[in-house]
């Protein structure tokens, strides 16, 4: 508990929106605690300068450090199960299902931050939620009713977990997500029911976790969505 780190994926399409989403977040950060960024990407951010525009947007706050991890080796690994195929999304939304692996010294609780993403306020609510004291396994902010995930309750999303969440903004429990051995078991979900999911990554946390996800107030993934409704 009380560890201030956070975690983003982007592949090498995405430097300049993840640079934007890096600076909300520490120009809103209390200077007074190191903050910890971990980035997962693919091989072609690295080759085209991904690593040093991200550096130089830190070395801006001299409270903050940034560790990279290249997603690709564990993209390969699975790829089988994970290969999006015809879907729209980028492989890499899976990384952060992979966050204990591309980083194994992490502990406590680890915010997962959409690359898209404006921060306006210091997360350290985030930080240190309490998440063990109650049973949660990660937390997000509530996206969907049942009745509009119909192909979800037929590949057994629990009941009891209500709406199903969006995976934009996260607050993962690191030492519960290795203890249930999360990773494996959303690999398990996905090789099973990868033909009819439509959020790939998210329908299978929500499936998996259920119950065990925290329900976060809408303002931590205020989306265009919401401003609909």
């Amino acid at each position: 508990m009380g560890r201030r780190q956070v975690f983003f994926n982007i592949d090498h399409r995405g430097i300049i929106p993840v640079s934007v989403a890096i600076y909300s977040l520490l120009k809103s950060a209390n200077p007074a605690k190191p903050l910890a960024i971990h980035i997962a990407h693919d091989t072609k951010f690295v080759e085209i300068g991904g690593c040093e525009k991200i550096e130089s947007v830190v070395r801006r706050f001299p409270f903050a450090s940034v560790r990279f991890a290249n997603f690709d080796p564990i993209f390969e690994k699975h790829r089988a199960i994970l290969d999006l195929g015809y879907n729209h999304w980028s492989y890499m939304v899976w990384a952060w299902v992979f966050c204990t692996e591309l980083f194994p010294d992490l502990t406590g609780n680890l915010v997962f931050i959409d690359w898209d993403m404006y921060i306006l306020k210091d997360l350290e609510e985030m930080y240190s939620l309490n998440l063990p004291r109650d049973g949660f396994i990660t937390a997000a902010v509530n996206e969907s009713r049942r009745e509009h995930r119909p192909y979800l309750v037929a590949a057994g999303w629990p009941e009891a977990a209500g709406y199903s969440v969006n995976t934009g903004f996260q607050v993962i429990d690191t030492d519960a997500y290795r203890r249930e051995d999360i990773q494996q078991r959303i690999l398990d979900w996905y090789a099973k029911y990868r033909a009819t999911a439509v959020c790939v990554e998210q329908d299978a946390i929500n499936a998996v976790c259920g119950e065990k996800i925290k329900r976060l107030h809408v303002k931590y993934n205020y989306t265009v969505g919401w401003l609909e409704r």
